[in-house]
């Protein structure tokens, strides 16, 4: 029930939301996210180019090294090398040593930290430096800055020979990636095949002008590694102070988004990866934290939309709310809304109707027998300020049809505050017109009907006006005060008279005019836009007096018997046709099919469905 009652509200919000916030929170998402990633490919394809940029210098400067330690160590078999010269071997010869010295400093000169030859058998390390052992050359040269003395020694050891092959090495320890890389081409020299190892020492702080990569972008570190034991061979920059690298951390979570931060790429050749960290402090974090609070303000723009939302429902629907709830009983009304206030104010209207018609019939009670008029009982069924005046207008040779005597009342009530309760009595050619007057404005009244009369019916009518009375018992001496004006026109006689014969006319009239209007209602009961004023009008006579036929001489209400019909038409189309209940309804003559339920309920005791299902 509040689910169909509520029906505009839940519509209402359904389309303020689907208008306002929907397409807000969509395109938002879809922008913000669609740009992240978008964002979040680029960075990524831009880190794997830099790793793959990275490896490829760096292989091309080992390249480099290789090419000249070969051509090294082919050139040291031609006769006009120093390292040719003579057939004594290399540790009795002084003199072969300093021409090998000189053949060095004469080769190419590399920006590195050093580089040299290492004669296998003989522990002799020669360098543009001069010559010493491997002990001495480890300790006071390689490891001058500290390092892996074991790791240093195993590099020059026989065991790691490897023909025509490169071998690598590092000074780095365990807790630190500051040292330097060992590189080494091993080989043979001189006419006797000697046994040898042309190394490089790779120094991290000349990165840049060795291989001009150009990467120094803030928080990001390169690595050589050794792709067998990912143990660290170099670190640049500022990597070769950073904390131990962890290879397993491919991906780190940064303000609630995954990223990518490691980046590899392996020498197919060589056993070595290369690899590239994104660390906190690099430009793709700080992209992901701009998202984070782009994303956060998304959240904060769309709550204030939704605000705005239930903002703007609030003054949609608060005026529907209002005047639902300044409705008596809404909650027993079906249907949504709008079918409520509907509903309400078509009873409303049939009992405004009803409270006129009991305002009449005690009025013309009191007019006709004196029947005492309570005041408080008047001002119960009178709505507005109480009256301080009364008086009683007499209108004889025409009637006002109730169409006519609504729209009198109306305009007097805007143009002089007063309120009229027209009718006619008992069939009589005549309208009794009684006022409640709010202000001393009877003169005026009265000035005013006539004018309005003399434009409406010309000639042939006659106006009495009764005399302003301040209490409701004596309106019926301001009516007796119109008749004694109308009897001085006529003989005692002359009344009595006429008044047999409209008594028994009165009677065969009302007899002939009830049947006709039964013949009528028969015919047009299912019409839905009859109503009592229609009839009323239909037959010129009032609704207050058809009313008042019905009741005296067919028992029930003109209402209740209309309604009566309906029903019993509505029931046999219930039992034998298909019809919907708002075909049936409309066909039945009730037009509202609310309302139909409500009086079929009524009169049944069970809805149409019920009935139909038996």
């Amino acid at each position: 029930m509040k689910r169909k009652r509520y029906r505009y509200l839940y519509r209402l919000t359904l389309i303020i939301f689907l208008m306002l916030a929907l397409p807000v929170i969509l395109i938002t998402w879809f922008f913000w996210n669609r740009s992240f990633e978008e964002m979040r490919k680029g960075n990524e394809a831009y880190y794997e180019k830099m790793t793959e940029s990275f490896m490829n210098g760096f292989n091309r400067e080992l390249t480099e090294l290789k090419d000249h330690a070969s051509r090294l160590s082919v050139g040291s078999r031609k006769t006009d090398s120093a390292f040719f010269r003579g057939e004594e071997s290399f540790q009795e010869n002084a003199y072969w040593y300093y021409e090998a010295v000189e053949e060095l400093k004469e080769n190419a000169n590399f920006d590195i930290s050093d580089w040299g030859i290492y004669y296998y058998g003989i522990d002799s390390v020669i360098t543009r430096s001069g010559n010493r052992s491997l002990k001495q050359y480890v300790e006071n040269t390689l490891l001058q800055d500290g390092g892996d003395a074991e790791q240093a020694m195993h590099f020059f050891s026989e065991g790691n020979y490897r023909q025509m092959k490169m071998v690598f090495a590092t000074t780095n320890t365990a807790d630190s990636h500051e040292g330097k890389m060992l590189a080494g081409y091993c080989t043979t020299l001189g006419s006797g095949g000697d046994k040898a190892l042309i190394f490089y020492v790779i120094d991290p702080q000349n990165y840049k002008d060795l291989w001009n990569v150009g990467y120094d972008e803030e928080g990001v570190y390169f690595y050589v590694l050794n792709s067998l034991t990912d143990q660290v061979f170099l670190a640049f920059g500022d990597a070769a102070g950073a904390e131990e690298l962890r290879l397993e951390e491919n991906e780190r979570t940064t303000h609630g988004i995954r990223q990518k931060v490691l980046y590899q790429s392996s020498n197919s050749l060589l056993p070595l990866s290369f690899a590239v960290y994104v660390t906190e402090d690099s430009l793709q974090n700080n992209i992901t934290e701009f998202y984070q609070n782009m994303r956060l303000l998304s959240v904060f723009l769309v709550l204030f939309l939704l605000a705005l939302c239930v903002a703007a429902l609030y003054m949609e629907y608060r005026p529907v709310h209002r005047l639902l709830a300044g409705m008596e009983n809404y909650e027993e009304y079906e249907g949504g809304e709008f079918e409520t206030i509907q509903n309400a104010l078509h009873d409303r209207s049939v009992k405004i109707q009803e409270q006129e018609m009991l305002v009449l019939d005690l009025l013309v009670s009191h007019l006709l027998y004196g029947v005492p008029v309570s005041a408080g009982k008047l001002e119960r069924l009178v709505a507005g300020a109480p009256a301080t005046g009364y008086c009683v207008y007499l209108l004889e040779g025409h009637v006002l049809l109730s169409s006519e005597a609504s729209q009198f009342a109306k305009e007097a009530e805007k143009q002089f505050s007063a309120r009229l309760f027209v009718t006619d009595l008992q069939e009589e050619d005549q309208n009794v017109i009684i006022a409640f007057l709010k202000e001393a404005n009877a003169g005026e009244l009265e000035v005013w009907m006539e004018g309005r009369f003399r434009e409406r019916f010309v000639s042939d009518y006659s106006f009495y006006p009764g005399k302003v009375v301040e209490s409701p018992d004596e309106i019926r001496s301001s009516y007796l005060y119109c008749c004694e004006k109308k009897k001085e026109r006529e003989t005692k006689l002359t009344l009595e008279l006429e008044d047999q014969k409209a008594q028994q006319s009165r009677k065969e009239q009302q007899k002939k005019k009830r049947d006709e209007i039964l013949a009528y209602l028969e015919a047009h009961y299912r019409d839905t836009d009859l109503s009592q004023t229609q009839v009323a009008d239909a037959f010129q006579i009032s609704s207050y007096t058809l009313s008042r036929m019905f009741k005296s001489q067919v028992g029930i209400g003109f209402t209740e018997y209309v309604n009566a019909k309906r029903l019993d038409y509505a029931k046999e189309l219930l039992l034998t046709t298909s019809y919907s209940i708002r075909e049936i309804s409309i066909l039945s003559g009730f037009g509202n099919d609310n309302y139909f339920s409500r009086i079929f309920k009524a009169s049944t005791g069970v809805s149409p469905t019920r009935f139909r299902e038996g």
